[in-house]
């Protein structure tokens, strides 16, 4: 029986993302026109909430050692890396913004507004009490409306369903966009959908209402609609083929 997830969309106070438009860079005089505050949260608490683990009442240094296991990613070829020391030590927001250790993505490619795209991606895979997999959190960042936003996406390992969904990066709006975000009635609508339609990543955050929404969409907020496309466009693209999905594809299958 799966367990619920504390909802995370708003953990810590405060919460998430402002939306998806453009991928050019706002000045900060920009983000202050618009009423606009950069927040950055505690992001290996943001992790261990949206993981699940803040139930089971240790330290975040103990959840972190004994319930979650990072994974590097080679995202060129999709290929798990087996290197546990480096693997703790790696920084992916570093290397996505290095030349040498990231590539330049075509307008085509770039479907998160990222600009650049790391050449390795670190998952979390998370193990229940008796040392087998249970979860798999994906690091997730797209372009919002005013600045980058970064999160993390938790996956059923069972059947790559989503569990719950957090994000300790973001430029919050004083809008509908904060809206979206903040109800804990929209985050639950994420809860159990499915993100892998025959294999591929496709994911819908439905902004016109009068569209029908399935197992593979969420009913997005009127008003909202910059901060439905970036959560969608995060999600798809770093569950796609060019970021994440072989490899989640691949731990889900050694699971079985």
């Amino acid at each position: 029986m799966k367990r619920m997830p504390l909802l995370i969309f708003i953990i810590s106070g405060a919460l998430l993302l402002s939306g998806c438009g453009e991928s050019d860079t706002v000045s900060n005089n920009d983000l202050k026109e618009h009423g606009v505050k950069v927040v950055r949260l505690d992001k290996r608490l943001v992790l261990v909430e949206t993981a699940g683990l803040v139930e089971k009442r240790i330290s975040v240094v103990k959840m972190m050692e004994q319930y979650v296991e990072p994974q590097l990613v080679d995202l060129r070829t999709g290929q798990l890396i087996d290197d546990a020391d480096f693997a703790v030590t790696y920084d992916q927001e570093q290397a996505e913004k290095d030349p040498d250790q990231s590539i330049e993505l075509t307008r085509i490619e770039d479907l998160a507004g990222i600009k650049r795209r790391e050449n390795i991606g670190k998952l979390y895979l998370i193990k229940g009490d008796n040392g087998d997999l249970d979860k798999i959190l994906v690091p997730i960042r797209a372009y919002g409306r005013f600045s980058m936003i970064y999160g993390f996406l938790a996956l059923e390992a069972e059947d790559l369903t989503i569990f719950n969904i957090g994000f300790y990066q973001h430029g919050e709006t004083p809008s509908l966009g904060a809206e979206f975000v903040n109800d804990p009635g929209v985050a639950k609508r994420f809860v159990g959908k499915k993100i892998f339609r025959n294999g591929h990543a496709d994911f819908s955050v439905i902004i016109n209402h009068s569209t029908f929404y399935d197992e593979y969409s969420v009913d997005g907020v009127s008003g909202a609609s910059y901060t439905s496309r970036a959560v969608e466009r995060a999600i798809n693209y770093w569950c796609g083929t060019s970021a994440f999905g072989p490899a989640i594809h691949r731990i889900a299958g050694k699971r079985d």
